[in-house]
């Protein structure tokens, strides 16, 4: 019976203990976010997947049918805010509309170049926007609809697709690469936390 006693007075001690620290590290000031906004430029051929992709990331909704997807509200851009370390960033993220002057590459922070992996001449389209985009803001070159790969999409001739993650370049502009499906959240999140942490990189060494 002591025992029990004695047992039970040190269950309560120790849960004493750390109720007391829990409110030691309450009291210690904690170090403000730094807040960051970024505009995101999504890029590349139509149908490609760029506005399921933004409204995956932003939404994490996902419609089969192009025609159950509404696109992105008048503005153009959709708004997401995360945290890196101990910064929080709120994401601008723009589709980028052909039919738009220029000015609304203005002010990008980041592009992100989408290509679809079962049409080979996606992949050739967003090489020629790569070499159209006067910039030296980070670049992201995306391979969307990852979940339609079969062992026939595998024959297809695109440098770097089973590769993601690795650098690559065209012409004088280096980019990464990633693989993506926005229909099973494949890299979706991981390809906007990679670039955001290069466009903060980017932004300090500038500073």
């Amino acid at each position: 019976m002591n025992s029990l006693i004695e047992h039970l007075i040190r269950i309560n001690s120790i849960q004493n203990i750390k109720h007391n620290i829990n409110l030691l590290l309450n009291d210690i000031p904690q170090k403000p976010l730094t807040k960051y906004l970024f505009k995101i430029m999504l890029v590349g051929p139509s149908g490609v997947g760029k506005t399921s992709i933004i409204k995956r990331f932003v939404r994490d909704v996902f419609n089969d049918t192009t025609s159950d997807i509404p696109g992105l509200p008048g503005d153009g851009f959709l708004n997401k805010e995360i945290t890196i370390g101990s910064n929080k960033v709120t994401l601008q993220i723009w589709e980028y509309n052909p039919e738009k002057n220029e000015d609304q590459l203005k002010l990008t922070s980041g592009f992100i170049i989408v290509y679809d992996v079962t049409k080979p001449e996606t992949f050739t389209e967003s090489q020629s926007f790569i070499k159209n985009i006067n910039t030296t803001a980070p670049m992201f070159l995306v391979g969307n609809k990852n979940d339609l790969i079969t062992i026939d999409t595998k024959k297809i001739p695109i440098p770097l697709w089973n590769e993601p993650g690795k650098k690559g370049a065209i012409d004088h502009y280096t980019y990464n690469h990633y693989l993506t499906s926005a229909k099973t959240n494949y890299n979706i999140n991981i390809v906007f936390e990679s670039i955001t942490k290069r466009m903060l990189e980017r932004l300090k060494l500038d500073s």
